[in-house]
């Protein structure tokens, strides 16, 4: 019922949305308005996006923690969409807008691919890869951020932070591991080939 409504919530916005720009491109007016209203769409797309996810990860965290304890509330999802909506709605606010500027930045880009000069469109090319491994980013960063923030009811740069750390940590232990593993492959690979000549 939360995705049938949330679907529902979508398609409102982008109607609404969809009406207005054609009615600004009509009256004719500015392009700086039509990138206003097309990051106000992305912010409150991604956002209600964003409390979705809270709140299927405030479910799981719950089934997941607090199963068979007199702790789980008796309507999880209830539980989960009051926590998404009112304490972590702030952090799912903040992602989608993070993610929403990247979205402006590409529009604007793909707008100046349409220039005639070369260099401008090189430059343009360049921007369009760099947005795309930040959007990459940020939306990895956010997303588990977000998870954290559903699960421990903690501030969205809160669960950035811990995400970065326990993520950092892990990548240095694996790489260290790896280099050991492989030390130590190296070595029984050269013990058994001299065992076996």
């Amino acid at each position: 019922i939360v995705y049938l409504i949330q679907a529902a919530v979508q398609v409102v916005l982008a109607i609404l949305f969809i009406v207005s720009i054609v009615y600004i491109v009509i009256i004719g007016w500015s392009f700086a308005i039509i990138i206003y209203y097309l990051f106000s769409f992305y912010w409150m797309s991604l956002t209600s996006t964003y409390v979705i996810y809270l709140i299927t990860a405030g479910v799981a965290a719950q089934e997941y923690f607090l199963a068979g304890t007199e702790y789980m509330p008796k309507m999880a999802v209830w539980a989960s969409t009051k926590r998404a909506m009112t304490t972590s709605f702030g952090s799912a606010s903040f992602a989608g807008f993070l993610i929403a500027i990247i979205n402006i930045l590409e529009e604007v880009v793909y707008y100046a691919l349409d220039s005639d000069s070369t260099i401008v469109n090189i430059i343009a090319l360049i921007a369009m890869c760099v947005l795309a491994c930040i959007r990459c980013c940020v939306d990895t960063i956010a997303r588990n951020a977000l998870i954290y923030c559903a699960t421990f009811g903690i501030p969205f740069l809160e669960g950035c932070r811990r995400w970065l750390e326990l993520d950092t940590s892990k990548f240095i232990g694996t790489i260290v591991n790896n280099v050991i593993i492989s030390s130590a492959l190296n070595l029984h690979l050269f013990a058994f080939t001299f065992g076996a000549a």
